[in-house]
């Protein structure tokens, strides 16, 4: 992780330990963290992609299929989804098709061997791990530059 997000961390918690308490502390560095929903079916695929996506310092959240992330975004939209198509009860162009008409904004990066359009991005399995780090860090860029302006 960052320095800088080390500090800005510890800043939070050194300024407002006392005025906020700590369930408000731990959700304000959550606030910090990019989020990132990640939709596979294949759990070693979507277990690894979880885990290096917590060392590189993002919040992850899981699902097992289409209708689960749809579930999930409902619930708390994430900065970023990684999407596989081909999966059980609703597959990856239908959710891509409702995201896109509930969250046109939303950055998708669709993770399959099969090219797909609507996406913001797309990332071929298997997954180049340095051009997964290349992508999260202009998602972590847009998310930054967003926070900045609100």
């Amino acid at each position: 992780m960052a320095a800088t997000a080390w500090r800005s961390w510890w800043a939070i918690l050194i300024n407002e330990r006392v005025a906020l308490g700590p369930r408000a502390i731990v959700h304000r560095l959550r606030e910090m963290e990019p989020t990132v929903l990640v939709v596979d079916d294949d759990f070693d695929i979507r277990s690894t992609l979880a885990q290096i996506l917590r060392e590189e310092g993002f919040r992850v959240r899981e699902a097992r299929n289409g209708l689960e992330a749809l579930e999930k975004v409902d619930e708390e939209e994430p900065d970023l989804v990684l999407l596989d198509l081909m999966m059980p009860v609703l597959n990856g162009w239908e959710v891509l098709k409702a995201l896109r008409h509930s969250r046109a904004e939303l950055p998708v990066v669709v993770l399959s061997a099969i090219p797909a359009s609507g996406c913001t991005d797309y990332l071929q399995k298997p997954v180049s791990f340095e051009r997964l780090l290349e992508l999260l860090a202009v998602i972590r860029a847009r998310v930054s530059a967003r926070r900045a302006i609100t």
